[in-house]
């Protein structure tokens, strides 16, 4: 299971057994947050969804981000998407 969520994080174009792509669903996430415009705003989701989100908005590897992700945590953005702290 590690090893398909790692390869779906390393390659987000990839659907790995008919299931959305990362890149997709990043997308749709990205969408939805477009929808909510007013700060602060608090999301719930998925580590791996975020995860490659996170990636494009931060310059980070996906694969290296779900792995240090600490359940639950929530990860601090300033308004602009920089990153300002993680807590765990």
């Amino acid at each position: 299971m590690r090893a398909r969520v790692l390869r779906s994080l390393r390659e987000p174009e990839l659907s790995v057994q008919g299931a959305e792509t990362g890149t997709a669903a990043a997308g749709r996430f990205a969408a939805g947050l477009s929808r909510h415009p007013e700060r602060p705003l608090i999301v719930v989701s998925h580590g791996t969804v975020l995860s490659v989100w996170l990636a494009v908005k931060l310059g980070v590897e996906a694969a290296e981000l779900w792995s240090s992700l600490r359940l639950p945590e929530a990860i601090l953005l300033a308004p602009r998407g920089a990153l300002i702290g993680r807590i765990a």
